[in-house]
C-alpha cells in the first residue's frame, strides 16, 4: 500500500491546503496523472510524491481523518517534462497564485489524449533531461534590439544535440510573417508554425517530438508555446519584446512572458534575446 501526494488539476483556494493525500495499493512515480475524489466530483491530480504506508503510520493513525483511495491511476509514470514543475512552483510563488491552478496553466490541456497517444513515456528519457536541467536563479539581461541577419547567426549557432529554439511572436501577423521569412534561411532546422489550436493529433506529436527530442526543432509561437514541453532549449528570442500582449492580465493567471522565459533560459543554460526590429 502506497501513499501519493498529489495537486489536483483545477482551482483551489490559496487559503485551502494545495498538497492532497491519497492511498493506492500501487505504486507510481512522481508526475504520474491520476483520477481522484474531490467532494462531490472527480478530478485529474498530479502525483508530486509517493511513498509506503509504512513509512507514515503513525501520522495517518494521529489523524482526525480517514485517506481516500484514488479512483483510478492514469498513467504510473511521468509524461511531463520536469521543468514543468519548476515554472507551475516559480508561478505560484511569484504570482502569488494557488499552485493546483498554475500547474493546471502549465500543462497541456488534453491530458487524457497525450497518455494515449505518447510512446515511449517520459520515464525513458530522464537521464537525458536531468543533464541539461539547473537551478532556478535570475539571468542576466537579455540584448536587446537584434537585426534580422543577427538572428540568423544566433540559430545557426546553435551547438547542442537535437537543439531547441524557441521564438515567441505577440500576434498571428508576426508569427506568419517570420515563418515564411525563416523558411529559406534555416532549411536545416524541423520549423513548426505552432498554434494552441491546433488538432489534439498534432499537438500530441509536436509534444511527442519535443519530449523525446531526436531532431533539431525550431518553433515559432504566441506566448503560451513558453509551456510547451522543452527538454533541450538553447536560444529563446522574443519578437517586439515591449508589446503589452505577452502580460497577461486579462485572464488568471496573470504573469509576464518575458519574466517567465529568464527562468526557462537559465534553466537550460540557453540564451535568451529580444528582437525589436521588423
Amino acid at each position: 500500500m502506497f501513499i501519493f501526494d498529489v495537486v489536483p488539476l483545477t482551482f483551489i483556494p490559496l487559503s485551502q491546503p494545495q498538497l492532497l493525500s491519497y492511498f493506492s495499493p500501487k505504486e507510481a512515480q512522481k508526475g504520474g496523472l491520476v483520477e481522484i475524489s474531490l467532494g462531490k466530483r472527480k478530478s485529474l491530480a498530479v502525483i508530486i510524491h509517493c511513498e509506503p504506508v509504512s513509512k507514515r503510520k503513525a501520522a495517518i493513525k494521529q489523524a482526525d481523518f480517514s485517506l481516500k483511495p484514488v479512483a483510478k491511476i492514469l498513467t504510473p509514470t511521468p509524461i511531463f517534462a520536469p521543468i514543468s514543475f519548476q515554472l507551475a512552483n516559480f508561478l505560484s510563488h511569484y504570482y502569488f497564485i494557488p499552485l493546483s491552478f498554475s500547474l493546471k496553466t502549465v500543462l497541456p490541456k488534453n491530458l487524457l489524449t497525450l497518455i494515449n497517444f505518447l510512446n515511449p513515456p517520459l520515464a525513458d528519457n530522464l537521464e537525458l533531461i536531468k543533464s541539461n536541467q539547473s537551478t532556478l536563479e535570475n539571468s542576466k539581461l537579455p540584448p536587446r534590439g537584434l537585426n534580422f541577419p543577427t538572428l540568423i547567426n544566433l540559430i545557426k549557432k546553435s551547438n547542442k544535440t537535437n537543439a531547441q529554439i524557441l521564438i515567441l511572436t505577440p500576434t498571428i501577423f508576426h508569427q506568419e510573417y517570420y515563418y515564411h521569412k525563416l523558411k529559406t534561411e534555416v532549411s536545416e532546422m524541423n520549423l513548426v508554425n505552432f498554434s494552441p489550436s491546433w488538432p489534439k493529433k498534432q499537438y500530441c506529436q509536436l509534444y511527442q517530438n519535443l519530449i523525446s527530442p531526436k531532431e533539431n526543432y525550431l518553433v515559432l509561437g504566441p506566448k503560451s508555446a513558453i509551456f510547451l514541453p522543452w527538454t533541450n532549449l538553447d536560444l529563446i528570442v522574443i519578437m517586439d519584446s515591449n508589446n503589452p500582449v505577452y502580460a497577461t492580465t486579462q485572464k488568471l493567471p496573470h504573469y509576464n512572458t518575458l519574466t517567465v522565459s529568464k527562468i526557462l533560459a537559465n534553466y537550460f543554460h540557453a540564451q535568451l534575446a529580444y528582437f525589436q526590429n521588423y
